[in-house]
């Protein structure tokens, strides 16, 4: 009797965790909401996709889950799309991770490399996270650099506010040209700055994604 009543409650434990991974109005969810579709629309060099371990190299056209990392190698560039109204450009030694894809909010988790990202209205809320901070926007652009060897992430406003959110309750909204470098050693400190694409040791991909971004 024990047995099947401890069988009884981990089928109830397992369904309930399952309920609230998904959202289950039932578990306090919103209901199951399809993700945004995630497509490769431009190609330079070799891009890889990490699904658990398995690496496959994608082309224009393929597309990438919720969940796997994107991986864009030396001398190499990427634009994907999510949904219809996102766009994101990934420099060469780009990481990113797809972490969600919902109509209320895409988080895109960066490990290392540069990314610029443009939305319009596509979501409530877009965001890009690293390891101290997540920066925001609902529409418009902006850039995220994460140092990976410097243990440092710099968010910048490309043309619209953006607003950084850093661990331990520091928040900061960035306007055009303006720039917040996050430093994640302890004691971690958030420095303000500006932001010019034309005088970053990035120009060509600043000049090469701005182009790309603003065609119709």
């Amino acid at each position: 009797m024990e047995k099947l009543l401890a069988l009884f409650f981990f089928i109830v434990l397992s369904g309930l965790l399952i309920s609230v991974r998904f959202g289950f109005l039932f578990a306090g969810g919103e209901g199951y909401v399809k993700s945004l579709p995630v497509t490769i629309e431009m190609v330079e060099g070799k891009i890889q996709v990490d699904k658990v371990g398995e690496i496959r190299t994608v082309e224009t056209g393929d597309s990438v889950a919720r969940g796997e990392k994107i991986l864009v190698g030396e001398n190499s560039r990427a634009l994907i799309r999510i949904g219809k109204n996102i766009t994101v450009a990934l420099d060469q030694q780009t990481d990113i991770i797809l972490e969600q894809l919902f109509p209320t909010q895409v988080e895109i988790k960066i490990v290392r490399g540069r990314l610029l990202v443009n939305t319009s209205m596509e979501t409530e809320k877009l965001i890009v996270s690293s390891p101290k901070a997540t920066g925001e926007i609902t529409d418009g652009s902006m850039t995220v650099v994460r140092y990976d060897f410097l243990d440092k992430t710099t968010y910048a406003a490309i043309d619209s506010p953006v607003f950084v959110d850093v661990l331990g309750g520091q928040t900061f909204q960035l306007n055009n040209s303006q720039a917040l470098d996050v430093n994640e050693l302890s004691p971690s400190q958030s420095i303000l700055s500006e932001f010019n694409p034309q005088a970053s040791s990035a120009t060509g991909f600043y000049e090469w994604a701005i182009n790309i971004l603003s065609e119709p």
